[in-house]
């Protein structure tokens, strides 16, 4: 830790993060001066003054300062009472400070909902980190190996700390053209890490341990029976859900007309003390648009309804934002009407629900199909795997074989980089030459993957499995809590509620899986509970009209110029706006 703390430049620091709480700030720094905690406040739970942040223990000796909301808290409390604690408020806050007074770093078992939290014991001189079980909430920090050590809840407010040395990591650049984002623990800084989810960091005589408190147990299935199943995957939707609703502010949902989003909407319109707002947004592309299906699913539970209809010119408009949102390449262009989206929302509730987790829990993604159709042909020789994939291509949804087929000589992790949308390594090749990244020959591409692949587990799970590590928090996650934040509005994720998850993946396989019906089980357990229209109709994924926009207008125009402009062309839709969000990145770099 540094010497001393100098408050001008935490405030600074923090006033970065003033989106992600408008409504109250407060700075701690230790009687010693080594130790300060910055804090902006979003007022959700107990928005009193006894809510302020750093808040601490009865005699000074504990602080914390914390982003995110923990649905049991009043369980945990009253727990904690009987064993002799008091409370000032009816924060969550609080609660978390007695829960580690009373059981240290275990406390985090005990603790249901989304987190990250930093709390200086300054008795013993600790700091202790933690961040939720799925990442719903970010956390940044740098260490310099040596004397100081910082951490915050967005890369720009660890950026804006004056003094700082921050050297970029070429293979983190590298990476973001595999992944379409830079995968945890990396950042675009050597220097600066992201904690990994479901993993606490301790700070100790200037020393960093980091260790993985819980994991999914997703290989030991239990329930083999679809009646128990389904009954049990009802129950612990309502409980889940009905966790999601406390506040102390009115709560909306984002309805997109999906099942995941209507499966929420349909519980929390039965749960909610007042008419429930909901909010869509639609696209000018018939062809990709959702809002009739959230129209059908707004009235038939009745739903305080707003939407929006987003065009190219939305889109050009919103672009420059994400560089300022996501402080790092990030190239998911369905935040473009995620941002969107919350900024309708923002104008009306501080809090929403959300259907995200749902294709991850419970196998909805087209790809899965795909790759099991990629396991089963991989040993066969190309001539008589491409006439067996054209047999089987009605049962492969939204691609054409022409575009998926190729993917099929590749190695299994490659293949699925390039279901997602990754670069190919040739093209790979052609950027890093472009951007001058010095990769080493050797390089593992696919490090990212390698770390969650599980032989050991059915297709399915397997790749829900590595969804949940990898893509869940660094894109779905990363793109919900930047685009909310960036509006002051907090995004809550029922369908992550750790045991709803564990719950789901105590049920075998072959009951929760059928290759040709995604979300069987969620599927089941929904009938008669949404519209048959939102069961029966094909998934369709959020992002925006890329290739529409493109030719309509000058959406992504001059961004790649000269002698790479054919090469530029050459790339699909996403690929472009991949290459557009990097360019912008490099850009502004400098």
């Amino acid at each position: 830790m540094a010497p001393y703390v100098e408050k001008h430049r935490l405030t600074n620091s923090i006033n970065t993060l003033r989106n992600r709480g408008p409504d109250d700030m407060g700075i701690y720094i230790s009687p010693d001066g080594h130790m300060g905690l910055g804090h902006r406040r979003l007022s959700i739970i107990d928005v009193s003054k006894q809510g302020h942040q750093p808040m601490s223990n009865e005699d000074g000796t504990v602080w914390i300062t914390y982003n995110g909301e923990i649905y049991n808290f009043q369980e945990i409390k009253g727990t904690l009472e009987s064993l002799g604690h008091f409370f000032k408020s009816n924060s969550d806050t609080e609660v978390i400070i007695h829960a580690y007074e009373e059981w240290g770093h275990s406390c985090l078992e005990n603790l249901r909902g989304m987190f990250a939290f930093a709390i200086w014991n300054q008795k013993e001189k600790v700091l202790f980190l933690a961040r939720d079980r799925f990442g719903i909430k970010p956390l940044y920090y740098y260490w310099d190996n040596n004397s100081f050590f910082l951490f915050a809840s967005e890369l720009k407010a660890i950026q804006a700390y004056s003094g700082l040395r921050l050297t970029i990591d070429q293979t983190a650049l590298y990476d973001f053209f595999t992944y379409r984002y830079v995968p945890t623990p990396k950042t675009p800084y050597r220097e600066v890490k992201k904690l990994p989810p479901a993993h606490y960091l301790i700070l100790k005589d200037n020393k960093i341990m980091v260790e993985q408190f819980w994991d999914i147990a997703i290989d030991d299935p239990k329930i083999n029976s679809e009646d128990d199943a389904t009954e049990g995957l009802i129950s612990i939707l309502e409980e889940s859900t009905r966790y999601h609703l406390v506040s102390d502010v009115p709560v909306g949902v984002l309805l997109s007309g999906g099942l995941d989003s209507s499966c929420i909407t349909a519980f929390a319109s039965r749960f909610s003390a007042s008419p429930l707002m909901s909010f869509s947004v639609g696209f000018d592309v018939e062809e990709y648009s959702e809002a009739c299906y959230a129209r059908i699913v707004a009235e038939t539970f009745r739903t305080n309804h707003k939407e929006q209809i987003i065009n190219s010119q939305i889109g050009e408009d919103i672009l420059p934002l994400l560089d300022r949102i996501y402080d790092e390449p990030f190239a998911d262009s369905s935040a473009i009407p995620t941002l969107a989206i919350f900024r309708t929302a923002g104008e009306y509730v501080k809090t929403v629900l959300t259907g995200d987790g749902g294709d991850e829990v419970f196998g909805g993604y087209n790809w899965y199909s795909i790759f099991i159709v990629y396991e089963h042909l991989k040993w066969l020789p190309s001539p008589s795997k491409r006439i067996l994939f054209n047999l089987l291509l009605p049962s492969i949804p939204k691609l054409r074989g022409g575009l998926v087929f190729p993917y099929f000589s590749l190695g299994p992790m490659e293949c699925y980089a390039s279901l997602l949308g990754g670069f190919t390594k040739k093209e790979k090749q052609i950027l890093a030459n472009r951007y001058g990244l010095s990769i080493p020959e050797d390089y593992d591409d696919y490090w990212h993957f390698r770390d969650y692949w599980r032989e050991d587990l059915d297709t399915v799970s397997r790749l829900q499995y590595l969804d949940m590590k990898t893509y869940l928090p660094d894109d779905i996650l990363t793109k919900i809590d930047r685009a909310s934040m960036a509006v002051s509005v907090e995004a809550r994720v029922p369908l992550l509620d750790h045991k709803l998850v564990e719950f789901v993946f105590s049920i075998h396989p072959n009951v929760r899986n059928k290759f040709k019906i995604k979300k069987y089980l969620f599927k089941r357990a929904m009938h008669g509970l949404v519209p048959k229209v939102i069961l029966k109709r094909k998934k369709k994924g959020f992002s925006p009209p890329l290739g529409e926009w493109v030719k309509a207008s000058n959406f992504l125009s001059g961004v790649v110029k000269g002698k790479d402009m054919e090469f530029f062309l050459s790339l699909r839709p996403s690929k472009k706006f991949a290459l557009a969000i990097f360019e912008r990145w490099i850009n502004l770099e400098g």
